[in-house]
């Protein structure tokens, strides 16, 4: 029997070879948030109008992927977007977006990499401010 079960195994190695279930997981397609700025430690206040700069790097992302910016308030109200825009795998691309700070307790800046058939996000990272007072 046990010579059974060895040779069992090898077989399904071999065939798992031959149909990819070794496939990597880095091959995935990511985004990430190299910078900001302003950077996420400045605290923001209420009524300030903040040009947001972020500065991405895509991996593994399929030929004609987009990246897109978008700001929003702790409860999801829209406050910025920056537009997608067409990006090469490896590319280190920097997207500005504006936004007014309403009375809310954090901002979320999510960078989003974009598919090249259907225009569904394929990967996402964010960053988090703190909203901190009013301005005077």
């Amino acid at each position: 029997m046990k010579f059974h079960i060895s040779k069992l195994f090898i077989l399904i190695i071999f065939l798992c070879g031959l149909v990819g279930c070794d496939k990597k997981v880095s091959d995935t397609p990511t985004i990430a948030i190299q910078t900001t700025k302003p950077s996420g430690e400045v605290l923001l206040l209420t009524g300030d109008e903040i040009n947001f700069d972020v500065t991405v790097l895509t991996r593994h992302a399929p030929e004609g992927s987009s990246v897109g910016v978008i700001i929003q308030a702790s409860d999801d109200a829209l406050l910025g977007i920056a537009e997608p825009i067409q990006v090469k795998n490896g590319q280190e691309i920097k997207l500005s977006a504006k936004a007014v700070i309403p009375a809310t307790t954090s901002i979320n800046i999510y960078a989003a990499l974009y598919g090249n058939v259907n225009k569904d996000s394929i990967a996402v990272d964010s960053r988090t401010f703190r909203v901190i007072g009013v301005k005077k």
